[in-house]
């Protein structure tokens, strides 16, 4: 996956995950190499997992590269307006990263998606 963000800096990825010490494991590889390329890296993440992954970075990552990592809560994010509305997300998504354009800073998103499964 990483190989990808070399080559494309506009690339969409929908990471499917059954194991949660994989996830946090590509989540922290996400974050590492966006740090590594000048990238800022925003985490739109659950609120459940979002420590897991915090503890992770800051035993790979030294305090000023952590200054690159930003935490947003998935909860806050998808539910701005109240419910889920897309063009409600949209807006938070660019008011969110206008400080990013305004400086000409790059930057790269992961965001958590969760939905319930019949089973």
């Amino acid at each position: 996956m990483l190989e990808l963000f070399d080559e494309r800096h506009d690339a969409h990825v929908l990471y499917s995950y059954d194991e949660t010490h994989n996830y946090i494991d590509q989540v922290v590889a996400f974050s590492k190499h966006g740090i590594k390329t000048g990238d800022y890296v925003i985490l739109i993440e659950n609120p459940r997992l979002s420590p897991k992954i915090l503890a992770e970075l800051k035993i790979q990552l030294t305090e000023q590269q952590m200054e690159f990592i930003h935490f947003v809560k998935s909860y806050d994010f998808y539910y701005s307006s109240g419910s889920y509305h897309p063009p409600a997300i949209q807006a938070y998504f660019e008011k969110m990263i206008e400080p990013y354009l305004e400086e000409q800073a790059t930057f790269r998103s992961w965001v958590h998606v969760e939905w319930e499964t019949s089973r």
